[in-house]
């Protein structure tokens, strides 16, 4: 039967290689693994395996043997999809280790025959709390005068509410109450009134939902560093 090379990649002395074979039965992936020793030790490698599936032989390898030191030979393009996910799902967890940048000495190379981009990335995670800065609601009370004839008289009142009382009052009468405060915790919105929890998930405040506004910072948990695929 005839075989054709899907993956296969090389170091000094030895390859590892997946391999495909149609046959009447149907198709299966062959894996070869082939190491030449050139001392008088004679520990020659020579291994063979088939499988259904191109994914479990490439999950063989990946997770077996350190390729992000090896060079990178062949990548068949109908399987490129395939290997660029094998090889980042082994430069995230190689026997329970993310890869360092240093360390994965052929990245252009790869790059190069996948069509891809392999990216060392920092990003901040989050957990399920929030930096929560409480703010009583300003309440303007404003006096509306219609001026005529040399009288004055009072047309009308109203009311709004800002968390900011944006300009300088002109006939307002000014309420604001000087209960602000930053909590850590969850919120939530129950009717008419706003209940924050602590971190251990007990009640800590129970606030009228229009007498306080919220300002919500996500609580940053820590920092996760792994590697991420994009297209050249």
């Amino acid at each position: 039967m005839k075989q054709e090379c899907i993956f296969e990649i090389g170091g000094e002395g030895g390859s590892i290689a997946i391999y495909r074979e149609k046959r009447k039965t149907g198709t299966v992936f062959i894996y070869n693994h082939n190491e030449t020793d050139f001392s008088d030790e004679g520990l020659d490698i020579s291994k063979r395996n088939e499988f259904l599936h191109f994914e479990d032989a490439l999950k063989l390898i990946t997770t077996k043997y350190p390729i992000h030191v090896l060079y990178l030979d062949t990548a068949h393009p109908d399987f490129r999809h395939e290997i660029s996910n094998g090889i980042l799902d082994h430069l995230n967890d190689f026997r329970g280790n993310l890869v360092s940048d240093v360390d994965f000495y052929s990245k252009d190379q790869f790059e190069k025959l996948l069509g891809v981009r392999f990216n060392l990335t920092k990003k901040e995670s989050y957990t399920n709390d929030y930096i929560i800065d409480v703010k009583p609601i300003t309440k303007l009370t404003e006096y509306e005068y219609d001026i005529s004839n040399g009288t004055t008289k009072l047309k009308g009142t109203y009311e709004l509410h800002a968390n900011d009382i944006p300009f300088d009052p002109k006939y307002m009468e000014t309420i604001k109450s000087d209960y602000s405060f930053q909590t850590v915790g969850s919120v939530e919105v129950i009717h008419n009134s706003i209940i924050i929890k602590n971190l251990d998930g007990n009640i800590s405040h129970i606030l009228p939902s229009d007498k306080y506004v919220l300002e919500l910072s996500p609580l940053v948990d820590g920092v996760i560093t792994k590697w991420e695929i994009t297209k050249k």
